[in-house]
Parts: structure tokens; sequence; C-alpha cells
């Protein structure tokens, strides 16, 4: 047993063990790829992040993740609630996008469709069919009649409680 330890420790790029509590299996990278890669360990199936160990958090980087944590002291179990807060699905393919800064104009790295972020249509046809270039406000969106509300209650609690976390925690 300490060999395995030792190798999965160690040496091996493709081993890790199962970030969950009470568990004790290595778990194996399949993967090639440079790309971050979610597993599941085949003992107790916790799905989680190959790269840094935390819950499978796709599509959001790494990196992302980290920053959230240190900004509200939240770790991955708040994780769900930011990639439902700041993120949108391809409306081509089940994909989810998280937009981090620049225009509204988005492409699906995976099925390569271009759409608005605001209202989801379609970026070639958008401004033949609203009249805009690309939508910029939430009142553009509702204006052509494309605005989602079902998340709205939602992403608002959230946010009032990320407001209330981080008040109590400057005082």
């Amino acid at each position: 047993m300490h060999l395995i330890r030792s190798y999965v420790d160690w040496q091996s790029v493709n081993h890790k063990w199962c970030p969950r509590k009470d568990c004790e299996m290595a778990v194996h990278k399949t993967s090639t790829s440079e790309e971050r890669v979610n597993v599941d360990c085949s003992s107790c199936r916790h799905s989680f992040c190959f790269d840094c160990g935390r819950q499978n958090h796709e599509p959001v980087d790494c990196s992302v993740i980290e920053q959230w944590e240190l900004r509200t002291g939240n770790k991955e179990e708040d994780a769900e609630k930011w990639i439902k807060i700041n993120t949108k699905k391809c409306p081509n393919c089940p994909t989810q996008i998280a937009k981090e800064k620049g225009c509204m104009h988005m492409e699906c790295p995976t099925c390569k469709y271009e759409w608005c972020w605001m209202c989801k249509g379609s970026y070639k046809n958008h401004e033949k069919e609203t009249g805009l270039f690309l939508c910029s406000t939430v009142e553009n969106v509702k204006r052509i009649g494309r605005y989602e509300h079902k998340d709205e209650k939602f992403i608002m609690e959230a946010r009032e409680m990320a407001l209330v976390e981080h008040y109590t925690k400057m005082f």
C-alpha cells in the first residue's frame, strides 16, 4: 500500500486521491488533453475537477472559482450558485458559458454558434431581427420580447446574500 500511495502522491500526473472524506480511492485521469478534466471516483461516485480537486465546476476555470472563494469566503458548495448566476446555456447546444468581460457577442466553444449574450438571439441575424446591432440593456431585451425571467428571483436573492455576506465580514 505504501508503494501505491507514494506513486500517486509523488510520481503520477494522471492519478489523484479522491478528495471526498472517508474515501481512499485513487482516481485515474484517462484524458490525455491538457484542458481541465472532470473525473468520477469509481468507489464513492464523487465527481470532481482533476486539476484543483474541487467539486465539478464546469464551465468555470479553476482560477475563477478560486477568486470567488477568496472574495466571498465561500467554498465549493457555492460554486453551483456562482455558475447559475454568471453563466448561460448556449442557445444551440447544452454548453454552459461564462461571460467574463467584453461585448455581448458570444461564440460557443463547443458548437461555434454565435449569439447575443443578452437576448440569446443569433448574432448573424441580430440586427435584422431586432433592429439593434447587439442588445445592451435588459430594457432592450424586454422590448424585443426575448426576456427570460425564470431564474430572476433566484439570482436576485443570491446577489443579495452575497452583499449581506460581504458587509457582514467588513464589520
